[in-house]
This record gives structure tokens, C-alpha cells and sequence, in this order.
């Protein structure tokens, strides 16, 4: 019995310190947004490892185009936006809010992809993103869902 006791109390122990450690929600929610600004950087400096290095094996970028899984297939998806001549692309959140624990967060918020037309001249489209990341046991946010409204040109813009 005295184990028993000993067994409850070192478990409960436990879980305090494991809460009292956890970040408070202000701190989780604005390291989530550095993340994503950090993601959103990556993206716009064409750096393909510093956007991959926010994703996992299990990753999925759901688009009109169908849904990519996994690193590879998402890089090889947004190849374009690396390509020193293709599309740029760039986002902000808006939004970001954080499960209490810490292990979910969600961002959302405006994107544009500026390119070229068939003419030469240069467009711009717009949309809105949403992100579902998850936080590792290293305390990195990952990359778990990531989907937007279809990109409609820059004035154009109705969420369907």
C-alpha cells in the first residue's frame, strides 16, 4: 500500500512540474507566429531546406491540385515558387491561437503569389491560408495541415 501511495504521489509530482513548466499561452501563441513568419521567409527567400526544415514525414499541403504528403512531394509541388525566375509567393498570420497545452496551434491569415502573365506583365493573386502545426517534444513547431482558399486574382477576392 505504502508503494501504492508513494507510486500517486511521485505521478502527481510529476504532472505538476510537467504543468508548471509548460509555457503560458501568451508565449506559446507568439512563438507559433515566429514560426510561421519564419516559415513565411523561408518561402520568400527561395530557401527550399529552410522551408522543408518546417515540415515532417507526415505533412500535408491540401490544394486545388490535390493533396501532397511528406516533404518530397510538397517540395516538389511548390518547386516553382524556388525557381529563381518563377512565382514568388508570401503570407502573413493574421490569427494564430495555441491549444493550452501547447501541442496544437492553428495560423491563418492573407497570402499573394506575384508572377508574370503570358505577356510579361506582372499579377497578383490572393487568398487566405490556414495551418494546423504541432509542437515536437523539442518544443519546434511542425507543419501538420496546411490548406487556403483558391488563389483568385488581386481584387477578386470571395471565399467560397
Amino acid at each position: 500500500m505504502r508503494a501504492s501511495i508513494a507510486a500517486l504521489l511521485l505521478a502527481t509530482a510529476t504532472l505538476s512540474a510537467a504543468f508548471a513548466e509548460s509555457p503560458d499561452l501568451a508565449t506559446l501563441e507568439a512563438s507559433l507566429e515566429a514560426a510561421e513568419r519564419a516559415f513565411a521567409q523561408a518561402a520568400a527567400e527561395r530557401d527550399r531546406r529552410g522551408f522543408e526544415s518546417f515540415l515532417t514525414a507526415e505533412t500535408v499541403f491540401s490544394t486545388p491540385h490535390g493533396n501532397h504528403r511528406g516533404p518530397e512531394a510538397i517540395v516538389e509541388q511548390w518547386a516553382g515558387f524556388f525557381a529563381p525566375e518563377g512565382p514568388s509567393i508570401g503570407w502573413e498570420p493574421a490569427r494564430v491561437a495555441a491549444l493550452e497545452d501547447g501541442s496544437i496551434g492553428l495560423t491563418t491569415g492573407p497570402f499573394w503569389i506575384e508572377a508574370l502573365d503570358p505577356e510579361g506583365k506582372p499579377v497578383r493573386f490572393t487568398g487566405i491560408f490556414f495551418s494546423v502545426w504541432r509542437r515536437n517534444a523539442s518544443g519546434e513547431w511542425k507543419i501538420v495541415l496546411d490548406t487556403g482558399t483558391e488563389a483568385v486574382p488581386a481584387g477578386r477576392e470571395s471565399i467560397d
